[in-house]
Parts: structure tokens; C-alpha cells; sequence
């Protein structure tokens, strides 16, 4: 009996299946992938905490939040061929940062003239239907942003736009 136990307990030993060649190939790249994953986040925190404390030391200026600011109601004539003209009467309100509204402020007049001026040239057609809205919103913020170099005006809005 004790031989068919020898028997019996060798044979299970003799079905066991070598292990494939490339398990351990696949169990070297992993290691190694891994291994290079902790070198660069290594490399990365040393560079991160040692770089030299300039940029802890940084402060970050956050700009303003934007405010709103409301411009007189404009009516002005618009350009035609005909005897009685078109005219156009808007309220803008202008978009922009808060540390740039004191020199909104003090450009205003020449900004509303030169708004004036624009407008003067413009025809119905031309300011009718969205694309005319957005073309007068482009040209105002043109104006403004060239009165108030180097802040800028973010947006504008119209409370009021009537053209009659």
C-alpha cells in the first residue's frame, strides 16, 4: 500500500503543468512600468517641494469681479437719403472689472460722442435683426476699449433699443 500511496501522491505532482514562459516576462514588465511610475511621481515631488521657494512665495492678483454700468439713454439719427431720418434710442450698460470703472468714468463723455459719431454713420439696415445688434456691440466696445487703453470692457448690454 505504501507504494500506490507514493504512486498516488506523485502523480498529481507529474500532471501539474510547467508555467508558461511569458508569465514571467509579463510579471517583469509590470514591475518594471510600476517602478517607473514611482521614479517620475518621485521625480515630480522633488521638483514640485525643492524648486527653489520663488514660487511659493508668488502672490496671485485675482482681477476684480465685473460690475455693470449704465450709460445715459443715447438717441441718434442714423444715416438715410430721405428727407425725415430713422433714428436709433438705446441705454448701454458696459460690462467691466471694477478697478477699471473710475477710468470708464472719466472717459465717458468722449466715449458717448464717439459712440454718437459712430452711430451718425450707420443705416437702419444696418442695425436691424441680431447681426445688427451684435455689430453695434462690437463697434461700442471698440470705442470704449480704445477710450480706456489698457483696461477693457468686457461686454455690452442694451437695456433699451428702439430704432424707429
Amino acid at each position: 500500500m505504501m507504494a500506490d500511496d507514493k504512486s498516488e501522491d506523485q502523480e498529481p505532482e507529474s500532471e501539474e503543468a510547467p508555467e508558461p514562459a511569458g508569465g514571467g516576462k509579463k510579471k517583469l514588465i509590470i514591475l518594471i512600468a510600476a517602478l517607473l511610475l514611482l521614479a517620475a511621481g518621485g521625480g515630480g515631488a522633488y521638483f514640485f517641494i525643492f524648486s527653489g521657494g520663488g514660487a511659493a512665495t508668488a502672490t496671485v492678483e485675482l482681477p476684480a469681479p465685473p460690475i455693470y454700468h449704465d450709460f445715459q439713454s443715447l438717441t441718434v439719427d442714423l444715416k438715410t437719403d430721405r428727407c425725415r431720418s430713422p433714428y436709433l434710442k438705446f441705454q448701454p450698460t458696459i460690462q467691466l472689472s471694477a478697478t477699471h470703472l473710475p477710468r470708464l468714468k472719466e472717459a465717458e463723455v468722449k466715449i458717448i460722442d464717439n459712440i454718437n459719431t459712430y452711430l451718425r454713420s450707420q443705416t437702419r439696415s444696418d442695425l436691424v435683426g441680431k447681426e445688427g445688434a451684435d455689430k453695434l456691440r462690437a463697434g461700442i466696445i471698440g470705442i470704449i476699449n480704445r477710450e480706456i487703453a489698457p483696461a477693457k470692457a468686457l461686454t455690452v448690454l442694451f437695456k433699451e433699443f428702439i430704432i424707429q
